[in-house]
């Protein structure tokens, strides 16, 4: 889908003056956060899985097994895992589907994988290559185990979510992973799984991604995506690719048909729900700060045209709603859900307000706007040097990844707006009455200390306009 496409489907939507504010950010070089500079400086790289795997291949495409020089001396991991690897697929593009076979296939230097296609074609085309490439890994590996193909062929396609179910259930491996058949992970994407998984027991693991042309030759849009950040998750699906999950929690939850097109999104946020709301194991969610996952976008994918799949933005925003009313314990009339500007982008609206909903957020906060820019917004995390988020951002403007527009956890609030509920507000005035003097920073460890939460608001303004709130600063 054309550039010209995407901004007519987006005027129709949100009208001229959004339109022009958005296209004026796409042009505009000079008023960038410092993340979307380095997304702009980003290359990518075609060292997938091509050129790796036959650098693998010897004469006589026998599989060998030294490494080739590019990839790094395989370390002692002190964990062995097997990992499944999860591909629904359906009429794939021949030229597609061999380069995700070598791209899984790739990750057998570094780890112990079981590749499971469930097939609901029509035609035998996908079953013929698999079973070509399946002889001919066999021929090559000699004495391993690993890698290994299994291929099942559907007798209907009952779509995506009954699809990957049926290559859940012949899943073996200890974690299970997700991957579109036509895409592609880097040749080293378990190395670093098993890396993370070296530092901890963690139960859900993530990686940032980018996108790539139908031919993987210019990669684009990366995704550098934050640690954990649970209402950001609200807002949208930013987990994505390259997910792993242990098998015990995916196959508890499985997928759900009536999520088709955001299945992914659907189990991701139940998933959670489980680790936060019903174990209290935040910790066992790690997220890996590198691209390990290249998405294919070509006229028919979702990724490129995000017109094709309506159906998956609705189910999407009924996933949110779903984890709302079912883990946060949040009563339908207390939330609702709806979509943004952005196809796949959420808001969470809460009644009467945030607080009296979520007793364990804190304070609320927005940007400092000095003269139509962002001079003050809050941060991500407390690690000293970070710069806070949508510095140097026109007003109107988005930022990366629509996060200006998206509410979030933040760690660390701008001291020039922000609003603390009311059970704050009393303590603060209670500790300054007896004699302490209360820094903005050490009002925020109070909260931090007491287990409360911070929010970014996109309309911040408009949310405590009119309504009063001592504290202020």
């Amino acid at each position: 889908m054309s550039n010209l496409s995407k901004t007519i489907s987006y005027l129709k939507r949100n009208g001229i003056k959004n339109t022009c504010y958005e296209v004026a950010e796409r042009l505009d070089k000079r008023h960038l956060e410092e993340i979307q500079k380095k997304a702009a400086d980003y290359r990518g790289s075609r060292y997938f899985c091509e050129e790796q795997v036959r650098l693998m291949y010897a004469a006589g495409d026998e599989l060998r097994h030294t490494p080739p020089e590019k990839i790094p001396d395989k370390p002692e991991f002190q964990k062995d895992f097997v990992f499944s690897i999860l591909v629904p697929a359906y009429e794939t593009n021949p030229k597609h589907l061999k380069e995700m076979l070598d791209s899984v296939v790739a990750q057998s230097i570094f780890a112990k994988v079981e590749l499971i296609i469930a097939d609901a074609g029509k035609s035998d085309q996908v079953e013929q290559i698999v079973k070509a490439y399946e002889k001919r890994l066999e021929e090559g590996k000699g004495t391993g185990s690993y890698p290994v193909i299994r291929y099942i062929r559907l007798k209907e396609n009952k779509g995506i979510s009954e699809n990957t179910n049926a290559a859940l259930a012949l899943a073996t491996g200890d974690y299970i992973g997700l991957l579109d058949h036509d895409d592609v992970l880097l040749y080293d994407a378990l190395f670093h799984v098993r890396q993370k998984l070296e530092e901890g027991d963690y139960e859900l693991l993530y990686s940032d991604e980018d996108k790539s042309d139908g031919e993987m030759k210019r990669f684009f849009e990366p995704h550098f995506k934050p640690d954990f950040n649970l209402d950001y998750l609200l807002s949208n699906n930013y987990i994505c690719h390259f997910l792993v999950m242990k098998a015990e929690l995916m196959k508890k939850l499985g997928f759900r048909w009536e999520y088709d097109g955001a299945q992914d999104y659907d189990l991701v946020l139940r998933a959670v729900g489980e680790l936060l709301f019903r174990k209290s194991e935040r910790e066992k969610i790690a997220h890996i700060p590198k691209v390990l996952y290249h998405w294919r976008c070509h006229e028919s994918s979702t990724a490129s045209n995000p017109e094709s799949k309506r159906y998956a933005y609705e189910a999407g925003k009924h996933a949110v709603m779903d984890f709302v009313r079912t883990y946060m314990g949040i009563e339908k009339e207390q939330a609702e859900v709806s979509h943004t500007a952005h196809l796949g982008f959420y808001k969470v609206t809460y009644y009467p307000t945030v607080f009296q909903v979520r007793t364990e957020v804190a304070a609320i906060c927005g940007r400092v706007i000095q003269k139509g820019r962002v001079t003050e917004g809050p941060a991500w995390s407390m690690d000293e040097g970070e710069l806070p988020l949508f510095t140097g951002l026109k007003a109107s403007y988005g930022g990366y990844m629509h996060r200006a527009e998206m509410t979030m956890q933040v760690d660390v609030m701008p001291e020039g707006a922000v609003c603390w509920n009311e059970k704050y507000q009393k303590l603060f005035k209670e500790m300054e009455k007896e004699g302490k003097q209360l820094s903005f920073q050490e009002k925020q460890r109070i909260a931090r200390e007491n287990g409360d939460i911070f929010l970014y608001v996109p309309d911040f303004w408009e949310q405590v306009k009119n309504k009063p709130n001592e504290d202020f600063t």
